[in-house]
């Protein structure tokens, strides 16, 4: 299999929806009726922070998840970009980085005009952020 196919089949699965993950929140969320909605966010953020666990935060500025984006598209800008994206999804699967995204990252990459793009864009994000942004220090949620 040639690596630009495995790509968008990573890339088909990653926007799948999944009816299984969905009926099961959905039970979750009738057999706790009386948690707030805030309590609930709440108890995500602990969640994820601790999904995260001991895993680097690797920043990555929007010229960076381009360059990324290209490379998943199989039209690097520089060979090193291709380099770049295999070390960074061995590291995230792994377990030992994540590219935590900004609200300015994000609205970057909403900017994007190719649908296909934004959704290739999209699912790199989702892939190697692992569901993760970095917020303000008054936006984050203690223990």
């Amino acid at each position: 299999m040639n690596p630009k196919s495995h790509d968008r089949a990573t890339l088909s699965a990653l926007l799948r929806p999944n009816p299984g993950a969905l009926r099961s929140s959905f039970e979750t969320h009738r057999a706790e009726a009386d948690i707030s909605i805030e309590e609930h966010i709440r108890r995500l953020c602990l969640a994820l922070g601790k999904s995260l666990g001991e895993r680097r935060a690797v920043y990555l500025d929007t010229r960076y998840w381009i360059f990324l984006r290209d490379a998943v598209q199989g039209n690097p800008q520089k060979s090193v970009h291709v380099e770049a994206l295999s070390e960074l999804r061995h590291k995230v699967k792994a377990g030992l980085v994540f590219c935590p995204v900004s609200s300015a990252i994000f609205f970057e990459l909403l900017k994007q005009t190719r649908p296909e793009s934004r959704r290739v864009s999209a699912a790199l994000v989702d892939e190697l952020s692992v569901m993760s942004t970095s917020a303000s220090p008054r936006k984050s949620t203690s223990s």
